[in-house]
């Protein structure tokens, strides 16, 4: 008996088929070769469907299951309700005799079966004699357990038939998807890597081919697997029960037994090639998606390196071209039409209006932004993209895996220590060179503006020197070719932006490539974890040296300071010995230094010189503000106001800007309170000289002593502010000579509920007096003005320079030992190191003279030509001041506390003839160290700072 359903195996026909449909879907991606037109959209699009198949097929496998569908095996069982439980059938004959292919065993059973059944039939003859009814001789009757036996044949049978085939049927589909898996890395690598080229048509018809064979052998198992079950049923059936096959074969726990091993078999084979399937796949995944970040970024590579161009190209350059073309026609004019006032305000209206209008351009362009587009899209997309994925390596090699074969890879990490890190570093090197250039351009604008301004300026000034029309049109001449370099500056932007953009994409397409092959992406993972720990230590390394190097510094600091004051004891202590030596000349160097100063200063324009010159500031043009000294004297005010007693002493070097501090000051609290200006030039040392000027300074009051003054001023005077300069002209470092000091605090400490006292002093003359006289005590608030900032001091001279219009070339000292790296930088670099050593220097030698730091710059310039300015730092050798003999070192020592002091003050100093004093200073004066302004002998400014630190290791200062 046959099955009532022709199609019993319809369902697992069925299932064989739908798993070749990955490999259809696959095919019919790879229709048509993607980089067959170069149009890279097109790759695009194929990776994309490409990658939506793989991500669906992935999210729907289940690689640890490889059992057959419970509801299929039902399916199978239900096809076979049409058999009997049990039927009893007469056997054959042939189940008596040995048939072809009978065992041995079966032989001599079949043998014993057949004496057995003639022993029967004898039995019955003989009975037959003693009958009415004769029996026949028959062959005996089985019992057929038909189901169980349809179980068997419809099912065991037809699963061991099948498992051979499946298996065949399962390593075709891994060939063909490993064909495609690695087509598909071909193409990547041809496109992105200038591979091999890919035979792409061959390899897809080969496997098309390959995939229509095996559907085919499906169709043809299938068409005569189901008559070969029923060909196979008919045979058991005639043996079931028999010797050939007992019914001890049919029992349920038995079949089941091998229904459980064949379909454990196929269970195998089946989770070994979903396994396969699944790390090709996961690999293949990753890869897409990588591929899809590739192509992300040479979309935005290319959309804002196209907007950067446009910025550059039709926004900015014609701004900037007609700038170059209105500044030429200014520069080119006649120099008599200058003297019509209204065309020289021409160029302060047009770059009034045209600079701020192009700065605000360059700001809005947010070409920055633009620049920092595509790498910050990319690092989003990668940040958004998966964390983790499953890799096998094995397979890979053609190896068989098992669950235990994947392992989880940070594939987002490794992306973002791997490949984007060093693309990030690299890139960020050529937004630093964007920013340096958009404020060189920044700056140009501004140096454009300042110069204009600052010539038109200067012509009004000094509009009757016969030489002002030309310095005015030698400025704008200067302004023309800043915005020539503007020019220069947008070209190099330009320039950057395509080699930035250009290589960007194909960098990370090799990094990518790279990092991510099979054999390569567990190291890859390593490498990447070993990176940050090598980063983190190099961070930790990097904090520890610094603060050694911090600590070594002060170290070195001090030892330099102890090494110089013990030095000069030691000269000192010989000289007062009264052992011999030889005498170090004050060197001719320092005169010749001395000399060129002068002439090296008066050959510079006039415009610079004026740029520089030593006056205290009034206008906002160069003021850069002391804040927390501001915030000082603002709170003193504050105090006042409220009643409480707070006079002010501001103490600084001479030139470190205690005039430029109280001037605008004075401005921020004129509409407050009226204030009056004083400031002491000479030294006043009786109480006669001091009177004559307070009554100057109070004209309108009546008085012959300092009572009578505080007085008059508490009984008549309005509330106001008193500003009062150089009070340490009140004294004289001799014996009884700070009487007028004396008067002058008791005035201030009397007067403060009607004036607010502001006063100033130098520095060292301040610490003498607080030594001997403790005179902070007489002041609620001392402001003392420390060293300048290096940052500020640098701020102040470039300020001051970016007026003029001139370009800047540093060239190296003498003795100049650079960085092992300078000779491989480029010229820009080089030229930033020099300017950075410079002002290093530079800020040793002022410190917080800034009257200091401009004549050393101005001093520094070599020569001045087509508008660039280049400067080299000059050392001298001041080791000549430690074998000064004590009067002249206590004689500098008198002048540089006093501020300067004439013959009578120094005669009455150190109580000597006038005679004797003129020779002490001259000699000073010849060797260099002073300068006689009028009557008065102050300290070279050159020769200031080495003095004071000799001074201080002589413990003259502190």
């Amino acid at each position: 008996m046959t099955t009532n359903s022709p199609q019993k195996y319809q369902s697992v026909k069925a299932s064989l088929m739908k798993s070749l449909h990955l490999e259809e879907a696959l095919l019919e991606r790879f229709g048509k070769n993607p980089l067959a037109d170069g149009d890279l959209s097109i790759y695009a699009e194929y990776t994309s469907q490409l990658s939506n198949l793989l991500n669906n097929e992935l999210n729907q496998m289940h690689p640890n299951s490889g059992e057959l569908p419970e509801d299929q095996i039902l399916e199978l069982q239900a096809n076979l309700v049409g058999f009997e439980q049990l039927k009893v059938e007469t056997q054959e004959a042939e189940r008596f005799y040995a048939q072809k292919g009978n065992s041995s065993k079966v032989r001599l059973l079949k043998m014993g079966k057949r004496w057995l059944l003639k022993l029967d039939w004898l039995t019955i003859a003989a009975t037959n004699l003693f009958r009415k009814e004769k029996r026949a001789k028959t062959y005996w009757k089985h019992v057929l357990e038909e189901a169980a036996l349809a179980d068997y044949v419809y099912l065991t049978l037809f699963y061991e038939r099948l498992l051979p085939f499946y298996e065949q049927l399962l390593q075709n589909r891994e060939i063909r998807i490993r064909q495609l898996y690695v087509l598909d890395r071909e193409l990547e690598k041809f496109r992105f890597l200038k591979g091999e080229a890919v035979n792409f048509e061959v390899t897809v018809a080969q496997v098309r081919e390959d995939l229509k064979a095996d559907q085919t052998d499906i169709e043809r198992f299938f068409a005569t697997v189901e008559a070969e079950m029923d060909e196979e049923f008919e045979v058991h059936r005639k043996i079931a029960g028999t010797i050939e096959f007992p019914k001890a074969k049919l029992k349920i726990k038995r079949t089941k037994k091998l229904q459980q091993k064949v379909l454990h078999r196929l269970a195998q084979l089946s989770v070994g090639q979903q396994l396969v399937f699944f790390a090709l796949g996961e690999h293949w995944r990753l890869k897409l998606h990588n591929r899809t970040l590739i192509f992300k970024l040479k979309e935005q590579a290319e959309s804002q390196g196209g907007a950067l161009k446009q910025q550059l190209d039709q926004g900015l350059k014609p701004a900037f071209i007609e700038l170059k073309k209105q500044l030429t026609i200014f520069a080119n004019r006649n120099e008599k039409e200058w003297e019509e006032a209204e065309k020289v305000q021409e160029i302060r209206s047009f770059v009034s209006q045209k600079v701020p209008e192009l700065t605000q351009l360059v700001f809005q362009s947010k070409l920055d932004a633009l620049f920092m587009r595509p790498m910050i899209e990319l690092e989003q997309a990668i940040g958004s993209g998966p964390e983790l994925h499953q890799f096998a390596a094995p397979v890979f090699d053609g190896k068989r895996i098992s669950s235990n074969s994947f392992h989880p890879v940070q594939t987002r990490v490794l992306l973002q220590g791997s490949v984007l890190a060093p693309l990030k570093d690299e890139f960020a090197t050529h937004q630093k060179d964007l920013m340096r250039l958009l404020q060189k351009l920044t700056t140009s604008l501004e140096e454009i503006k300042y110069a204009a301004d600052y010539s038109v300026d200067f012509y009004f000034s000094h509009k009757q020197d016969e030489k002002a029309a030309e310095e005015l049109t030698e400025g704008l001449k200067r302004t023309v070719k800043k915005s020539d370099e503007a020019l220069g500056v947008l070209a190099s932007m330009g320039q950057l932006t395509r080699e930035s953009f250009a290589g960007m994409g194909q960098v990370f397409a090799e990094l990518v490539l790279q990092y991510f092959e099979p054999h390569r992406l567990h190291q890859s993972e390593k490498n990447n974890q070993r990176r940050a720990l090598i980063a983190r230590r190099k961070a930790q390394a990097k904090e520890a040296l610094d603060v050694s190097l911090k600590k070594m510094k002060h170290s070195f600091k001090w030892l330099k300071s102890f090494y110089a004051a013990s030095y000069s004891r030691y000269f000192n202590l010989r000289n007062l010995l009264g052992i011999s030596y030889e005498k170090a000349p004050i060197s001719t160097e320092l005169s010749n230094y001395l000399s060129e100063t002068r002439q090296a200063i008066a050959r510079l324009p006039l415009m610079y010189q004026k740029l520089f010159e030593n006056v205290p500031l009034t206008e906002e043009r160069f003021y850069l503000p002391r804040r927390a000294e501001v915030k000082r004297l603002e709170d003193a005010f504050s105090s006042w106001q409220t009643g409480r007693f707070s006079p002010v002493c501001i103490v600084g070097e001479q030139g470190s800007g205690t005039t430029t501090i109280l001037n605008f000051f004075e401005k921020s609290i004129q509409n407050k309170l009226p204030v009056k200006r004083l400031a002491i030039r000479a030294n006043l040392l009786d109480e006669k000289a001091m009177l004559s000027f307070f009554r100057n300074a109070f004209p309108s009051i009546n008085f012959s002593s300092v009572d009578d003054l505080i007085r008059e001023i508490l009984n008549k005077e309005e509330p106001q502010i008193v500003v009062l300069e150089n009070i340490h002209k009140l004294f004289l470092r001799s014996s009884g000579d700070f009487g007028n000091l004396m008067q002058l605090f008791k005035l201030v400490s009397q007067t403060n509920s009607k004036l607010f006292w502001i006063t100033s002093c130098y520095r060292y003359s301040w610490k003498l007096l607080d030594y001997t006289n403790s005179i902070s005590g007489y002041f609620a608030y001392v402001i003392e003005f420390g060293d300048v900032p290096s940052d500020l001091l640098r701020e102040a001279i470039l300020k001051r320079h970016q007026l003029s219009g001139f370009s800047l070339k540093f060239l190296p000292p003498d003795h100049f030992v650079p960085k092992r790296n300078y000779q491989k930088m480029s010229e820009e670099e080089q030229q930033e190191v020099l300017k950075a050593y410079f002002f290093e220097n530079l800020w040793q030698h002022a410190q917080s003279n800034l009257s200091l730091a401009f004549i050393y710059w101005l001093r520094g310039i070599r020569e001045v030509e087509d508008g660039v300015i280049t400067i080299q730092q000059k050392r001298l050798n001041f080791s000549f001041l430690n074998s000064l003999k004590t009067p002249e070192i206590t004689s500098l020592h008198s002048i540089l506390i006093h501020g300067g002091l004439g013959l009578d003050e120094h005669s009455r100093i150190f109580r000597c003839s006038k005679e004797e004093s003129f020779r002490m200073l001259m000699v000073l004066t010849d060797d260099g160290l002073l300068e006689k302004q009028g009557e008065i002998y102050v300290v070279n400014p050159l020769v200031y700072r080495m003095l004071v630190s000799q001074l201080k290791s002589l413990n003259f200062i502190y």
